[in-house]
């Protein structure tokens, strides 16, 4: 899943209510990868509550892995980096670059 904003969490929600596991969400200033899945609650917290940047889940979620944009690969998203077997851009319009598109169909 890309973006943490109001689609993002709502997407990430109802992957969970089907079975599923959601391992990425992304804003503007990176991306968050949690292989044991995203937290939710954390996840509302930061974002809905605070209003802060996804760097924040490292406090309470020290396992996850925080990619800054700066960081990302030239011309990509680091969250189409991540192998999955579903993707849901939930971020922008066009927000999936050439690149990316190659990257997830090679995942």
């Amino acid at each position: 899943v890309s973006g943490a904003g109001n689609v993002a969490i709502h997407t990430i929600e109802k992957l969970y209510k089907l079975g599923a596991k959601p391992v990425t969400c992304s804003d503007s200033r990176g991306t968050i990868y949690d292989a044991r899945g995203i937290d939710l609650d954390t996840l509302k917290d930061i974002k809905l509550k605070r209003r802060e940047s996804l760097e924040k889940y490292l406090t309470s979620h020290p396992e996850a892995i925080y990619t800054k944009v700066e960081d990302y690969p030239e011309g990509a998203h680091e969250v189409w980096q991540i192998p999955c077997d579903c993707a849901f851009p939930s971020a922008t319009q066009n927000e999936l670059t050439e690149l990316d598109a190659k990257t997830l169909v090679e995942n």
